[in-house]
This record gives C-alpha cells, structure tokens and sequence, in this order.
C-alpha cells in the first residue's frame, strides 16, 4: 500500500480498545466512582450531572464520588491500564485503591 502513496507511509499497529468498565472494576471503582466516569467519557459536566440526580443524597453521593475521582480516578485507570496492557489483570482488585 505504501507504494502507492508516494510520501506517505502507512503502519499498521494493533488497536487498543479501552475497557473502561473492566478498567474501573479492576482500579475498585464504587458504583458511584463508575457513574462519574460514564459522566466524564460521554462528556456531561459535574453540574449537569448533578442536575440529573433525583435527590439531595445521590447529589452527594455523586459530588463526593467527583471529588474522589478527580483526586485519584485517573492515576487508578492508568494504573491499571498500564498493568492490562503490559501482563494481563487478573479479575478482580489489582492494587490497594483505599480512598
């Protein structure tokens, strides 16, 4: 194919799909801690994700699932991300994610 693009050369390397969910269960991600990386990958904001919360409590829950994630969530996804790639996780927790 590069022959026919003079100039341009072409190369094919393997392609690396994230798994956030397997990623996110293997960092230790609470169920609140997945709902504010779904948030963040579709691109919604804290506010507007704050917004969509029925009540008092699950804003709470989820403001302190932000402030936890932006403190630590994507040094536990690189972690882990690093490892999958690397050697393969096994299922379950990898490291020690104590918040």
């Amino acid at each position: 194919m590069n022959d026919s693009f003079e100039g341009l050369d072409l190369e094919a390397r393997p392609s690396v799909r994230p798994d956030w969910n397997k990623w996110a269960a293997a960092a230790g991600f609470d169920e609140w801690e997945m709902k504010v990386l779904r948030c963040r990958l579709a691109g919604v904001s804290r506010e507007g994700a704050m917004g969509l919360m029925p009540d008092e409590e699950s804003r709470k829950a989820l403001q302190a699932a932000w402030k936890r994630f932006d403190r630590n969530g994507m040094d536990w996804l690189r972690e882990v991300a690093k490892i999958k790639l690397k050697k393969g996780v096994p299922e379950g927790r990898v490291f020690d994610t104590s918040k």
